[in-house]
């Protein structure tokens, strides 16, 4: 089920039906303060941390 799921937002992704908003990409090393930014909701959007 979930391996159906995963396919079916891959291809909603790919058709544009879906947009993610990513609101800060910081490097792994600042994952404490975007934990933070999370807990204060000081964000609109997700944290993608770089390794």
């Amino acid at each position: 089920m979930i391996t159906r799921r995963f396919a079916e937002l891959a291809e909603w992704l790919a058709q544009g039906r879906l947009r993610l908003s990513v609101a800060k990409v910081p490097p792994l090393d600042q994952a404490g303060q975007a934990h933070r930014l999370l807990g204060g909701r000081g964000t609109v959007g997700k944290i993608v941390l770089i390794t």
